[in-house]
């Protein structure tokens, strides 16, 4: 098998800087979710800035708006990606438009003309010879006892019926070259930092147990995530390689053949 030469993208964020990167040389590009701003949405969430009339189409419309433009560009090469705790479905964007009246483009809809993006959502794809699988942003009952503000019913029965589907897909797909994920495994690369978060949540692991479980039962060569853009870096679990690869502007060269290795580097945010 040749080398397969990946470049491997952080949570885009609609960074404008990656409409800009050469894409010559790399086979395909791997893609960790968050592909839209995200700035509007988190401002809100989190309590920073008071909701508006118009606040939930603005947040929609800046994160879709941005991230089309940067997928665009990144799918001049086969793209691979999965979706992040950003990204919603058409079916979601439908009812905000019916609500507003406005016309948010429909992005999943949006990747599909694109012609060459592969959303790996509970799904597997072979290409030139290596497996990539993907699952993209779920809840897991953990993260939801420990991380919401006031967790109720409602959420623990949604994290559980996520993670119950999560263990399904990681049993059936097995053993893969590379299990591509928004988030990344508890314990690994998943220790929260930032400054906006809430005093709380600073210093919790903020990682998935499903996907550390799935890492220690079939050793995947490499696991790529992003989710918790200042715990990114490379470390290895056993036999596998854990790649967080960062966010609005990171990214990586990865070739993946007999003889694994990978080298990085990052761009100037």
């Amino acid at each position: 098998m040749k080398p397969v030469r990946l470049l491997v993208i952080g949570d885009p964020h609609g960074s404008e800087k990656l409409t800009k990167l050469d894409l010559r040389g790399y086979d395909a590009a791997i893609v960790t979710g968050d592909m839209g701003k995200a700035d509007l949405m988190r401002s809100i969430a989190l309590g920073k800035t008071k909701p508006k009339k118009n606040s939930e189409r603005d947040s929609f419309m800046q994160s879709v708006g941005s991230a089309i433009p940067v997928m665009k560009h990144i799918s001049s090469i086969p793209t691979f990606c999965v979706y992040g705790n950003v990204e919603t479905s058409d079916e979601h964007l439908s009812e905000i438009n019916r609500k507003f009246h406005s016309k948010i483009p429909l992005f999943g809809k949006e990747l599909s003309r694109m012609g060459n993006v592969y959303v790996l959502d509970h799904a597997a794809a072979k290409f030139k010879g290596i497996t990539i699988a993907g699952l993209g942003y779920f809840l897991e009952t953990r993260w939801v006892q420990e991380f919401s503000e006031s967790p109720d019913i409602i959420q623990m029965l949604a994290a559980a019926i996520d993670e119950s589907a999560a263990r399904e897909f990681f049993n059936a797909v097995g053993k893969v070259d590379i299990m591509l994920t928004h988030q990344p495994p508890y314990g690994v690369l998943d220790i929260v930092k930032e400054r906006f978060v809430p005093k709380k949540w600073k210093g919790k692991h903020a990682g998935s147990v499903m996907l550390l479980d799935y890492i220690k039962k079939y050793h995947p060569r490499y696991v790529i995530c992003g989710h918790v853009h200042e715990d990114r870096g490379i470390r290895k679990i056993g036999k596998t390689t854990v790649i967080n690869a960062g966010y609005c502007g990171s990214w990586q060269r990865l070739i993946v053949g007999k003889q694994q290795h990978c080298h990085s580097v990052r761009v100037a945010r």
